[in-house]
């Protein structure tokens, strides 16, 4: 995210990225409710990009679960944006916790202290309520009563629940741009989910793709 920030910036759009509340440099934890708290997040994520860049429309970019919250606060709160760009969005949030949930497994397996019971997934805590948010999440329907002028899907490898997804999309948006990397992004290994060297081609067409939708 911090490439692809700088890769718009540099192309001169007005870009903010930040950390959901509880995670990363911002403050404060997770607990119940947060699936919503996240959604808000968002939310204010827009008026404060709106504020203090003085630009009069925005194009969001979500990642994975980042997707699943930003279409939702772009549903519920009712934002109206230029663009929506869905990267590698999670289709299934059953089957990513299950994801989650064996990639824990196998991190616990290398400490050599002994487990203790933690609602902790990869170094976050997912609450029984964030989880079963992620789970029941309904992408296709939600993604369109979003209020965007144009939609697009970028994605690391062509697979159907993509295909599926982008059916539903053309639906709304009928030209929805889909692009495919075909070089599939390791995102159930925490060693090569986050190996830098893999993220310049996926980054450059999530950007071209940003920038066209503006």
């Amino acid at each position: 995210m911090r490439l692809l920030a700088k890769q718009l910036s540099d192309a001169g759009l007005h870009v903010l990225r930040f950390d959901y509340h509880g995670t990363g440099d911002s403050s404060g934890e997770v607990g119940a409710g947060q699936f919503d708290v996240w959604v808000n997040d968002v939310a204010l994520a827009a008026d404060e990009l709106l504020e203090i860049s003085g630009v009069d429309s925005l194009t969001v970019v979500g990642l994975r679960t980042g997707a699943q919250l930003a279409i939702e606060a772009l549903a519920r709160k009712g934002l109206r944006v230029r663009g929506l760009v869905l990267w590698d969005p999670v289709i299934s949030g059953r089957e990513y916790i299950a994801m989650l949930e064996r990639m824990q497994s196998n991190v616990v397996l290398e400490r050599i202290t002994p487990p203790q019971p933690t609602d902790e997934l990869l170094g976050s805590h997912f609450p029984t309520d964030l989880r079963a948010a992620i789970e029941g999440f309904d992408m296709e329907s939600r993604v369109r009563i979003v209020d965007a002028d144009a939609a697009a899907v970028v994605v690391s490898e062509d697979q159907p629940e993509y295909r599926a997804l982008l059916t539903g999309m053309q639906g709304r948006w009928p030209d929805t741009m889909y692009r495919t990397m075909d070089d599939p992004a390791k995102w159930d290994s925490v060693r090569e989910a986050f190996d830098v060297h893999k993220t310049g081609p996926i980054v450059r067409a999530v950007a071209e793709v940003a920038e066209s939708l503006v």
